[in-house]
């Protein structure tokens, strides 16, 4: 049972990066700050086109990674730990250069994921 369900939590935080990263029409669904706008690029002067294609490179890669360490997960793939270690220091990664305080829990369950697989937690998963 609880690997079922932290097969379905890395599943749904992976996708949740392509709902925050991915490029649709602001009218519709405005939001409080563009994900795709890096306060650290623009203090390094990067342009905004380099910046958001960036952005959404590597959300969609750490989507990509989160997914694939749930199935992994859920079908009992030994190579699913480390799929969600990568996925996670991606997401810290892709979170502190796009920092906004929207994403801290999200920067947090990225934490936890790196905490849960370097202490091998819970072992009813290994």
């Amino acid at each position: 049972m609880i690997t079922a369900v932290a097969a379905a939590l890395l599943i749904a935080h992976g996708l949740l990066h392509l709902g925050v990263w991915a490029p649709h029409d602001r009218r519709y669904r405005p939001e409080p700050f563009d994900p795709r706008r890096s306060w650290a690029l623009a203090a390094a002067r990067v342009a905004d086109f380099p910046a958001a294609a960036v952005s959404v490179a590597l959300a969609s890669d750490t989507a990509i990674l989160y997914v694939l360490a749930g199935v992994g997960l859920a079908v009992g793939a030994g190579w699913w730990s480390m799929a969600a270690l990568v996925a996670a220091s991606w997401g810290l990664v892709l979170k502190a250069i796009w920092f906004h305080p929207w994403l801290t829990a999200g920067a947090l369950l990225d934490a936890a994921v790196v905490l849960a697989v370097a202490q091998s937690w819970p072992g009813s998963l290994d």
